[in-house]
């Protein structure tokens, strides 16, 4: 029965779940290697990680948690000595209770449901035998390593860091005082500053802890007080431990000694009336009494000798976690975790030599404050801070706004650079076109002297004479020459400007490649721990298998990656106990002895797969159906009726093993299923697939996020849309002899690797057309595509091969991606869209899912016959139909685009008739507009010229004019124009013609 811990019904604190997966990873790292360096630094160091994360979980009530945990620490102990030995017998133990601990904290990680009593029944069991092989050393208190041992100093190291961790947390949380936080966070601290003390022998350290947990109790109401008395009594004694005491670490002050006193009634008792009465505030003298308190500091609590001043009140900038009392170096981090133990047990005595004095007045008590105080206690050097994925997030987001911008801003200093040159190279024509005027008239005036030449009796060539023209066009000259060097300054200062702009980009790629590293981690992290865990199990099994990694470069998100371990390792032991064969076995069936188990990952479009491959003996299908049918999965009848693949799902029903019996390799009594239950919260999937005695692979597709990557721009009639690149294998112009027809589809010739492919090839357009499957017209083309060279773009997914054909290529651009939302339903290819540099929107497609889309949807349309000749449908209407506009005004083209896309046409523009016979040689429409007066090829040239193509005389076309007159439209319906619409126009109408034309019997 699936059951699911009673802290499943409230929310388990995230930074317990960060905590916990880390620490079972650093004992998995440290189990890994037990048996190389074993020895009483490698146990103390498991003995105290599992302490810690006991206490972590008892402070959470996962009792289940802590009591496994518990059990482990127990085994650590026991082996915690230099004469204890470690047997394979412990060892193979000590991995099946360690495996028990990985599914519990699995499943609170995963929020995932699983059988808990039967997993804690399976711990009961292994630590019986344990027992048994330790003898009486178990539950022992063990032997404490010195700190010669371990080659560190352990006590000044956990207080050195951890203490001080902890103690900043207190500061925080006193800066704006909340009651009910400070009594859980000072109860929580206790639980670890109580182990801290009785690991190390600090009695005076552990009264602290004592008295504080007393004084909570005796004052509930002077929580505040108590904290700030408390957090200064920890300090003094981290203090006097930071100096060398090894004997007490500190004592409790009076003040919290007083505190945890409880009130004497003033009931019957004159004196404590009497007392009340004194240190009532009189009325009228609060207002003075609070201004005398802020100009004057408050009564300090009774100190230890040579205890520090408090230390500065530093804002955390996030709350710290139970992994905080861990070091960078390997040694440190051994003795540092201690810092975290959780004890359950009571601390030293109290020592009470002190305590006869007075109850304290409230207004000795120290009040919290802002004020920044001085401290002995040195400031360390902290290498890593925590940081939410809130925060990481929202400077990825910003960095995608910054990026967006700058490619703005690179296109516009682009095209500034452009028309600045073009400005220059027109400036200097006009100087070379002003130059040989001026030569001109200097001829003309040689040619014909003035009056004024002759009047001083000089000839022309002794004495230069000018006429009006030659000084004003030396005057534009002059002119000119001042606006070319202010075009040239303008030029520079485009050039300045663009080496801004690329030292902007680097800078942005610097810092996004800095968020990706805190956000992602190679996936080669995860992989690589597998190494030794396969390899613990040939020794274990005598069963020789290989593990290859392939993709370990692919990041994931490190989020995701904690997540990755338990359900990938519940794989491996799968296929190491199910999958491959023992060695004699193999080489009966002829394969090599030594089997392997591949694991690989790769990013597919906005997807993370990974794969668990063996080439073992493949999936037994006739037992899978046997072991549903005996666990009433399903009747006979159904199963004779099961296809392969949905005989292969049933190995992930709840409970489903086809092993007669359980063990600690695979499963370990838990089927597949709870490889999904992992994955599914994920927002993943697994699939099996499976060669009969040839291998079987598992895959695990999860979402990944991506927010920017580098893209392929496409044209297709005036959309442009986005691919991103991972599924495009490659990018050619066929040549005609690649091209063919079969059945009715247009067929790619493409050669790969010396291997030649017969590629289905569709147009984007039609391929986007996901209102409606696609029909058979689709994949048509007439004779003339047979010259078409547009650009082909192969995708690839696994196995499938589709060419898209574009109309044009613009390059790829790294840009920002943005999610479309759940506003509007969008077919799941559609990643989400992207702002580009001239600020358009374009749609992101992944390759890879649009590839299988249209594969499937053609699929289902190649089973329907098509009509017989004589009785062949027209197009669908949910076809879009191409619509040509021919007019020399760009404003009339964009606004009849506008109108015509709004009504569903895909719209194709030329400026003239030339133009526009080109495009009709390549592009089949519907119907053509097309304006009179147009420079090159006018509207009546146009309609004489298409006369000539039967093709394109064949398309209904309408001629759009402001001319009105008679002779214009009779000329105009002559040459064989269909309608004769004259401007202004209006919209509705010309859509009603346009139906018209196309329908003429309707």
């Amino acid at each position: 029965m699936m059951t699911s811990d009673s802290v499943h019904s409230q929310q388990v604190p995230s930074y317990f779940l960060q905590e916990a997966s880390e620490l079972l990873q650093q004992m998995d790292g440290e189990l890994q290697t037990l048996s190389q360096d074993f020895g009483v630094q490698k146990v103390y160091a498991l003995m105290r990680i599992a302490h810690t994360l006991k206490g972590a979980a008892a402070s959470v009530g996962l009792d289940h948690i802590k009591t496994t945990t518990h059990s482990l620490e127990n085994v650590f102990r026991a082996l915690c000595s230099p004469n204890a030995s470690l047997t394979p017998a412990i060892e193979s133990l000590i991995f099946e209770g360690y495996g028990c601990l990985q599914l519990l904290l699995s499943a609170q990680i995963a929020e995932a449901q699983i059988d808990e009593p039967s997993i804690l029944e399976r711990m009961a069991d292994v630590v019986s035998k344990l027992e048994k092989h330790l003898g009486s050393r178990f539950g022992q208190d063990g032997y404490l390593p010195t700190s010669s041992e371990l080659g560190v100093d352990i006590t000044r190291s956990v207080f050195e860091k951890g203490i001080t961790q902890r103690l900043r947390q207190l500061e925080v949380a006193l800066e704006t005082p909340d009651p009910e936080n400070l009594r859980s966070l000072l109860r929580s601290q206790a639980d670890v500053f109580g182990g801290l003390a009785e690991s190390f022998n600090l009695p005076g350290f552990g009264a602290i802890v004592q008295t504080t947990l007393k004084a909570l109790e005796c004052r509930p109401d002077l929580v505040v007080q108590i904290a700030q008395i408390a957090l200064d009594d920890y300090r003094a004694g981290q203090q006097l431990v930071l100096d060398g005491d090894r004997n007490r670490g500190g004592e409790p002050s009076l003040m919290l000694k007083k505190l945890a006193t409880p009130p004497k009634s003033a009931k019957n008792n004159w004196l404590g009336q009497v007392w009340n009465a004194l240190n009532h505030p009189i009325p009228g003298t609060t207002a003075k009494h609070q201004t005398a308190t802020k100009s004057q500091s408050p009564v300090a609590p009774s100190r230890p000798p040579n205890s520090p001043p408090s230390i500065p009140e530093q804002r955390a900038a996030n709350k710290g976690t139970l992994d905080d009392l861990l070091t960078t170096s390997k040694s440190v981090a051994i003795a540092e975790t201690n810092a975290l133990f959780a004890t359950q047990q009571g601390g030293a005595g109290l020592d009470n030599s002190d305590s006869r004095t007075d109850a304290p007045r409230l207004s000795d008590l120290p009040i919290p404050k802002s004020a920044p105080k001085t401290s002995s206690i040195p400031t360390l050097n902290v290498s890593n801070l925590k940081i939410s994925v809130a925060h990481l997030d929202q400077i990825n987001y910003a960095i995608g706004d910054l990026l967006t911008q700058q490619n703005r801003q690179a296109l516009h200093n682009q095209q500034l650079a452009t028309a600045s040159k073009a400005l220059l190279n027109r400036l200097e024509q006009q100087q070379q076109q002003l130059t040989k005027l001026l030569n001109q008239a200097s001829n003309s005036t040689l040619a014909h002297p003035t009056t004024r030449s002759t009047e001083y009796q000089f000839d022309t060539l002794e004495f230069d004479n000018y006429s009006e023209l030659q000084l004003q066009v030396q005057a534009s000259l002059d002119t000119l020459v001042q606006q070319i060097e202010n075009a040239e300054a303008i030029e520079l200062f485009v050039r300045q400007n663009t080496q801004a702009v690329e030292k902007q980009q680097r800078l942005i790629k610097t810092l996004r490649e800095t968020v990706v590293t805190a956000r992602m981690q190679p996936i080669d992290n995860v992989f690589q721990r597998f190494h030794q865990v396969l390899g613990r199990l040939v020794a274990q099994q005598g069963k020789p298998v290989e593990l290859l990694i392939e993709g370990g470069h692919v990041l994931v998100d490190k989020m995701i990656a904690d997540k990755l371990y338990e359900p990938l390792l519940h794989l491996i032991r799968n296929a190491f106990d199910h999958g491959v064969e023992k060695a004699s076995e193999r080489k009966q069936q002829g394969k090599i002895e030594d089997a392997k188990i591949t694991l690989s990952a790769k990013q597919e479009g906005h997807h993370l797969s990974i794969t668990v491959r063996d080439n073992g003996r493949g999936l037994n299908l006739d037992s899978i159906r046997e072991k549903a049918i005996y666990q009433q999965l399903i009747t006979a009848d159904e199963a004779q009726q099961l296809t392969s693949d949905q005989i292969s799902e049933l190995i992930f029903e709840p409970g489903f093993s086809t092993s007669a019996q359980v063990n600690d390799i695979s499963g370990r009594g838990f089927g597949l299923d709870a490889v999904r239950a992992q994955i599914y919260p994920l927002h993943g999937r697994v699939t099996v697939t499976h060669k009969p005695d040839q291998e079987t692979c598992f895959t695990l597709e999860l979402p990944t996020h991506l927010t920017i990557a580098r893209l392929l721009l496409c044209q297709t009639g005036e959309t442009l849309y986005t691919f991103m690149t991972d599924a495009i294998e490659q990018i050619l112009v066929p040549k005609p002899e690649q091209l063919s027809t079969r059945n009715e589809r247009k067929m790619l010739s493409w050669e790969l690797e010396g291997k030649e492919y017969l590629v289905p090839v569709i147009s984007l357009a039609d391929a986007l057309n996901y209102n409606a499957k696609l029909p058979h017209s689709h994949w048509q083309r007439t004779d003339q595509t047979a010259d078409i060279s547009s650009p082909i773009l192969i995708m690839r997914h696994q196995d499938k091969i589709l060419g898209l054909e574009c109309d044009h290529l613009l390059g790829e651009q790294e840009l920002v991606i943005r999610s479309l939302g759940d506003m509007a339903f969008t077919p799941e290819y559609f990643y989400g869209c992207s702002i580009l540099p001239n600020g358009r929107l374009s749609l992101v497609i992944d390759g890879s899912l649009l590839t299988v889309n249209v594969l499937q949807q053609s699929s289902q349309t190649s089973t329907v016959s098509s009509p017989p000749p004589h009785h062949q449908a027209e197009p669908s209407t949910l076809e879009k139909q191409s619509i040509l506009i021919v007019d020399d005004s760009i404003t009339v083209r964009n606004t009849l685009a506008q109108g015509l896309q709004k009504a569903g046409y895909r719209v194709i523009q030329a400026k003239e008739g030339n133009e526009a016979l080109q495009k009709l040689e390549h592009t089949p429409v519907t119907v053509i507009l097309c304006d009179l007066e147009m420079p090159g090829m006018n509207g009546f040239d146009f309609l004489r010229a298409r006369q000539r193509i039967p093709t394109v005389a064949s398309v209904p076309t309408i001629m759009l004019t402001s001319r009105t007159g008679d002779k214009h439209r009779h000329l105009a319906q002559s040459l064989g124009a269909d309608n004769y619409l004259t401007k202004p126009y209006l919209m509705p109408q010309l859509i009603e013609t346009i139906n018209n034309v196309l329908t003429p019997d309707a």
